[in-house]
């Protein structure tokens, strides 16, 4: 501001008078002076939309991982002594699973109700009591309920919330990433139109108007590969919660105690290397020091979004075959991004995690996830536990099976007729 107040109006006619004429370049001495010449310009060599991208991503991951860290810690605690404590007093664990759909025009997740069925190891009663797990539920509403089933079960009140608040912890962890990846998503087609449009010549750069379009595609090049470091770390995040759920699960069988004993330390070694790793983006690293950072190529993420048609819907949408005149900001473009389809798959996954169906919940992991070397261990865990909660089922059945047989010849012998 003090340089162009410096300057007398005199001397800034001549210049843009000759500028009109054709002095000095044309195209190339207007944005040059245009840049001098207007407050608030950005320096050469800013990276304002990578910038913008980074602030946002990591704002919503550093949550996350913090999220993750106190919710992996109260699974823990606090789902060990509610399991021993069913099993003593002959009850077990089972859950009501209710999916809700939260859609407006900006984002898209789904969400879950789990409420806790507490029902007899025996199967010969059919008594049962049901603990509310909506979300805003009064405590009222869940005391009337807890209170009951923990005096006839015999098993502390406390025991028993801790427990299954843990397990509601690990499903809202699923849909808070399920929010925040469908967002990234949409702000990633967005900067894929963006960048299309820029490629074409238009002057749709709205954060940086003035600056030539080969630095403005720069700085988008640059912002889908912060989008894809924040992609690969949301992938395996999602898809450790789904097998912390199945685990958690599961928790009454030996095997799953043993893996979710170990998933819970690798995941939490896994977030504190984040955290200790990532830091406030500062704008001097999205400068002239942006070498200094160390983000993938957005290869593997543009792939994925591919098979969703994201890409092809971005050239579409650059060419304006859309009807209407969308905003000319990413978050306008993101609106007319597809459906994503990792919102099916953690939904898919979720749901068969919280049914105990461990099978399931390893393959949607590994979907999630994309196959990430890193995640490798977690499948592993999450096989092992499918195969021996089928053995015991399978045992169990036979055990069953063979206390009837008695039952049934002594019945058939009773049933021959006299002779």
């Amino acid at each position: 501001m003090a340089y162009v107040r410096a300057v007398k109006p005199a001397r800034i006619l001549v210049l843009l008078g000759a500028l009109a004429a054709g002095v000095s370049g044309c195209a190339g001495a207007r944005q040059t002076l245009a840049g001098e010449f207007t407050p608030g310009q950005l320096q050469k060599g800013s990276h304002i939309h990578a910038f913008q991208t980074a602030s946002f991503a990591y704002g919503v991951m550093q949550s996350h991982m913090t999220s993750f860290e106190a919710r992996a810690a109260k699974v823990e605690v606090d789902v060990p002594p509610f399991v021993a404590a069913l099993d003593r007093a002959g009850w077990r664990a089972d859950v009501n699973v209710v999916p809700h759909t939260n859609k407006s025009r900006d984002l898209e997740f789904e969400y879950y109700d789990v409420d806790l069925v507490l029902v007899p190891k025996d199967g010969k009663s059919q008594e049962r009591f049901v603990l509310p797990g909506a979300q805003g539920t009064p405590p009222e509403d869940y005391a009337a309920a807890l209170a009951p089933a923990a005096k006839r079960i015999g098993v502390p009140a406390e025991v028993i919330q801790r427990g299954h608040f843990a397990l509601f912890g690990l499903a809202t962890m699923s849909s808070a990433l399920n929010a925040s990846d469908d967002s990234l998503r949409r702000h990633a087609f967005g900067l894929l139109v963006l960048k299309e449009k820029l490629k074409k010549g238009e002057r749709v750069d709205y954060l940086a108007p003035m600056r030539p379009s080969e630095e403005s595609l720069e700085d988008v090049d640059l912002a889908v590969r912060v989008i894809a470091d924040h992609h690969r770390a949301t992938s395996r995040l999602r898809a450790e919660v789904i097998g912390l759920t199945a685990l958690t699960r599961v928790a009454a069988n030996p095997a799953a105690q043993n893996a979710l004993a170990e998933q819970l330390a690798e995941s939490k070694k896994t977030s504190r290397a984040w955290l200790d790793t990532h830091h406030q983006p500062q704008m001097a690293e999205f400068g002239v020091a942006m070498t200094e950072m160390k983000l993938p190529t957005p290869e593997n993420m543009l792939a994925v979004l591919d098979k969703d048609g994201y890409l092809t819907a971005a050239v579409e949408v650059a060419k304006g075959v859309v009807a209407g005149d969308p905003s000319a900001t990413v978050e306008g473009l993101g609106k007319l991004a597809p459906k994503g389809s990792s919102l099916r798959v953690a939904a898919e996954g979720t749901a068969a995690a919280l049914r105990g169906d461990v099978g399931k919940a390893a393959d949607c992991a590994l979907e999630l996830a994309e196959r990430q070397e890193d995640i490798a261990p977690l499948a592993a865990r999450l096989r092992q536990v499918e195969a021996a909660v089928t053995s015991a089922r399978g045992m169990a059945l036979q055990a069953k099976d063979a206390a009837k047989d008695p039952l049934k010849k002594a019945a058939d012998v009773a049933s021959r007729p006299k002779r």
